[in-house]
């Protein structure tokens, strides 16, 4: 699988430890968790650290799983495909989970069919299993990244206040990889001309003259990393934030773009996707991160 090759790349054992990177000159802190999933500093970001990783379909099995453990959660079914199909004009079945997206997933693809209640569930139990486990301290907790974090390790430093629907699409055409349209080959998982199978809704556009070899999603780590190491930043499967959209307080932040993404704006680093709160899509899921009490 494309995490553990990563895993077995780095080195990484259970606990704290250092990796020095080629032409990197300082020394990047680093965790394992129980789950194998890797977190790193990121500058500028104090009492947290980023995964490397999406949260993937095997990780959210185990929770889902752990029926004496995750505090009675169940997930129920009904999210929104990402193709909708119905017999008639009036009836939609909303089917699909994240056990069953609409499309295949290997258990290293990111968990997509996730509502922002459902990744706080996985923090919460998470947090309860390793801290019982002591493989984290009672000082520490998963969660998932804020707005603010998330523009920061993207490499959005200088964001003005304001809301996240304030800032959305405020800096334009830059992107993860710079600020050139098409994405040159290998930046990640988009729309591209493989999406374009016997599946593909014929409306939909896609990407011309790019293509990432996955129709859908991607195993985690199937392209390279950015400067802080984080794979999939942009692309593959959006990423819930902690954040409200707006001042009202019935959206919640996702960023980074997805498999489906063929438009250059959803791409830009500054675009803030949104959805209900209780909203389950087959293109957004969660990537976590550790922090501390300071």
């Amino acid at each position: 699988m494309a995490r553990m090759k990563c895993i077995i790349q780095f080195g990484c054992l259970l606990g704290l430890l250092a990796v020095t990177l080629p032409g990197r000159a300082a020394e990047i802190p680093a965790f394992t968790n129980s789950l194998g999933l890797r977190f790193v500093s990121v500058p500028k970001i104090t009492n947290a650290m980023f995964c490397v990783w999406l949260t993937c379909v095997q990780d959210f099995r185990a929770f889902v799983s752990d029926r004496t453990n995750n505090g009675g959660y169940e997930y129920t079914n009904g999210t929104t495909p990402w193709i909708v199909t119905s017999n008639d004009s009036t009836h939609v079945d909303f089917t699909y989970g994240w056990y069953d997206p609409g499309f295949a997933q290997r258990d290293d693809c990111p968990v997509v069919c996730v509502n922002w209640y459902d990744a706080k569930k996985f923090c919460d139990w998470l947090t309860r299993k390793e801290r019982a486990d002591g493989k984290i301290s009672t000082n520490q907790k998963y969660r998932l990244p804020t707005d603010a974090e998330w523009s920061i390790a993207a490499g959005l430093e200088n964001e003005r206040d304001g809301t996240p629907a304030d800032k959305s699409m405020e800096i334009k055409d830059v992107y993860a990889w710079g600020t050139n349209w098409p994405p040159p080959s290998g930046a990640g998982n988009f729309g591209g001309e493989e999406a374009k199978d016997k599946d593909w809704f014929p409306p939909l556009r896609i990407i011309v003259g790019y293509n990432d070899g996955f129709p859908r999603t991607s195993p985690v780590g199937s392209f390279a990393p950015d400067r802080h190491d984080l794979y999939d930043f942009t692309g593959n499967a959006g990423q819930w934030c902690e954040d409200n959209y707006h001042e009202q307080g019935h959206l919640r932040v996702w960023r980074g773009g997805n498999w489906l993404c063929v438009w250059p704006g959803n791409l830009w680093l500054s675009t803030r996707g949104f959805d209900v709160i209780d909203t389950r899509n087959s293109g957004v899921g969660f990537r976590l991160v550790l922090s501390s009490a300071p």
